[in-house]
């Protein structure tokens, strides 16, 4: 044990910052949650805002497949 006090002082560093740091400022759960825009209307699978049409048009094809696009996710209006 060499270093002994080395890892005392360390301790008490790690916990100093802990304190400090913000409560809940790390957790990008509730982002995550705002995030989810787009709901599939056949199945109500919720997809990210930012996710683009060759994905929805993927969901679209390989979960209802005989359904349209457009009866999936209204808002694209004539995607393929």
């Amino acid at each position: 044990m060499t270093r002994g006090n080395q890892r005392d002082k360390d301790r008490q560093r790690a916990a100093a910052r802990a304190k400090q740091a913000p409560k809940g400022a790390c957790s990008q759960l509730d982002a995550n949650k705002k995030a989810l825009t787009i709901v599939c209307s056949i199945c109500k699978q919720q997809f990210m805002g930012t996710s683009s049409a060759s994905i929805l048009n993927q969901h679209a094809e390989s979960k209802h497949p005989k359904s349209s696009v457009t009866d999936c996710f209204p808002h694209l209006g004539g995607g393929s």
